[in-house]
């Protein structure tokens, strides 16, 4: 006598079937689901990094514009515009730093030199104060420049000098002592106060 399956297994092997089933849709369904996220997640990573590219690419662009115009503005002697300059490019650049730092150091030394000249130009003039007070800002941005040092101190004798031969002079009773005395000056500051108008005065008979 052949055994039928009865209701109840017929039943459950139904529902073991269909959940076999739904499961394997399911999991079909969750592993494109899967590939859709990972391939999205990818293009967002690749789109992100090409912005992050293009970003940094702009950097460069306006940091290459800021060389420029720092070159442009030290050719026109605005030493303090191509210093900012310089540091704005600096600031945005990373495989230009080479190049910068080469520009801050040629806009530095040519700030120096036009003030070292400014100071050489006084002191031919025999303003010799003036002279000191450029010397003096060049000291104050870098601790050594040229000869500098040894001319700042030159000049700060000779001013000390003329004025203790100048007091020496107003207070000398002797003709000849104040003549001598004023002559000591004339020899280091010609253009000291009034030296050569005593001078004239004293030599007139």
């Amino acid at each position: 006598m052949i055994s039928t399956p009865s209701n109840a297994r017929l039943k459950s092997t139904r529902c073991s079937r269909s959940s076999a089933w739904r499961w394997r849709s399911s999991s079909s369904r969750s592993g494109g689901t899967v590939r859709r996220a990972v391939s999205t997640v990818t293009r967002c990573c690749t789109n992100t990094e090409a912005q992050e590219g293009k970003a940094r690419c702009t950097d460069e662009m306006r940091a290459a514009k800021y060389l420029s115009d720092a070159r442009m503005a030290m050719l026109r002697g605005r030493f303090d515009e191509a210093a900012n300059l310089v540091e704005q490019g600096l600031a945005l650049t990373r495989v230009q730093k080479d190049l910068f730092e080469g520009m801050q150091a040629r806009v530095r030394e040519a700030h120096l030199n036009r003030m070292y000249n400014d100071a050489l130009s006084f002191e031919r003039d025999l303003e010799y104060e003036k002279a000191v007070d450029k010397y003096g800002e060049i000291l104050g941005e870098t601790d050594y420049y040229k000869d500098v040092l040894a001319r700042k101190d030159t000049l700060e004798q000779y001013i000390r000098l003329a004025a203790e031969l100048y007091d020496k002079a107003q207070a000398a009773t002797s003709k000849d002592e104040k003549i001598r005395l004023l002559e000591q000056i004339r020899l280091i500051w010609p253009e000291y106060k009034d030296t050569s108008e005593q001078l004239k005065a004293l030599s007139t008979p």
